[in-house]
């Protein structure tokens, strides 16, 4: 899988005030989910429909940006983007098991080997990614990558 270098984009992180790179857990595959253990999450805060907009929505909390903090990424980055299901058929998966149902989960430890910094998922682009990619609700970005972190 090949990552594309990062840009000039401001994201937000809900939830702490400020990035601390010791509580940082590297992602760690979860065979039940498409979602790991560990990581960053964050949206482009010009994203069309961000995690903020999603808690709106589905009137999940209510994000306060005095318990966020916004960051861009180093130019050094490595990005996947996940602009189409196409894209995700792309990506290394794992085939498991769950609930008498065969589901694709992405092997997040083989991105971070193949030096993958970020996971960047736009939904807006493409409604069908909503169900390829189960659970990921809104464009955002997964950082696997402490490293790749610029705190605003």
């Amino acid at each position: 899988i090949k990552g594309i270098k990062s840009m000039t984009k401001t994201y937000i992180h809900y939830g702490n005030k400020k990035f601390d790179k010791n509580l940082f857990k590297i992602p760690k595959n979860n065979s039940q989910s498409n979602k790991p253990n560990g990581g960053l999450w964050a949206s482009d805060i010009e994203s069309k429909f961000g995690w903020k907009n999603w808690c709106e929505a589905e009137s999940f909390r209510k994000c306060d940006k005095e318990n966020s903090f916004c960051f861009k990424l180093s130019n050094n980055g490595n990005i996947c983007r996940i602009n189409s299901v196409n894209d995700v058929y792309n990506m290394p998966l794992q085939t498991n098991a769950f609930e008498s149902q065969i589901i694709r989960i992405i092997d997040f430890e083989l991105m971070i080997k193949n030096g993958i910094d970020v996971i960047e998922f736009n939904l807006s682009n493409d409604e069908d990614l909503y169900f390829a990619l189960y659970g990921w609700d809104c464009d955002c970005i997964l950082v696997l990558n402490p490293e790749v972190i610029i705190q605003i």
